[in-house]
């Protein structure tokens, strides 16, 4: 008797423990050559790539550990067509998903050219559960303030001379 309900506990603790929301604190971060899911994209574009899964070189391409952003778990969760943002912690950044536009809303006001010229960045508080080392959905958004500060973006370095020296 005591084994089933031990085991009962251990289920609900271990689910309970797995979809815990995470509080993440950042910078908005702005990546111009990303594609983290297929919002935005044309039908077009989505029937593409709904014919190219069944390739066996894509399916690798799709499944390897330099991908960052997983699509097989983006399909599992129905992220593939849901808006997303890239949020600068301290140590790295994450991909934020949105199932619900209404918190996709709170960022579509800013734009990165208006933040370089105006010297000022997107500081940004929510709750979400993680799907990968990089991957969260959202459950809310707690704070999105405009802040003094230097936008972020995945820049390659300019090449220098001098570092070569």
């Amino acid at each position: 008797m005591k084994k089933p309900l031990l085991i009962l506990i251990g289920i609900c603790i271990s689910s309970f423990a797995y979809s815990q929301s995470i509080k993440i604190k950042g910078d908005l971060y702005y990546s111009f050559f990303s594609l983290a899911s297929l919002y935005g994209q044309p039908d077009s574009i989505y029937a593409k790539y709904e014919e190219s899964k069944s390739n066996p070189e894509f399916e690798e391409k799709l499944s390897s550990e330099n991908n960052k952003i997983s699509w097989r778990i983006l399909e599992e969760n129905e992220l593939i067509r849901c808006p997303y943002v890239f949020i600068k912690g301290s140590k790295d950044w994450k991909v934020i998903y949105f199932k619900d536009d209404n918190e996709y809303q709170n960022f579509t006001g800013f734009t990165y050219n208006d933040l370089i010229r105006t010297r000022q960045k997107v500081k940004v508080e929510l709750s979400a559960t993680k799907l990968n080392e990089r991957m969260y959905v959202c459950e809310s958004v707690e704070s999105v303030k405009l802040v003094l500060g230097e936008t972020l973006t995945n820049q390659p370095r300019k090449f220098k001379i001098e570092d070569y020296r």
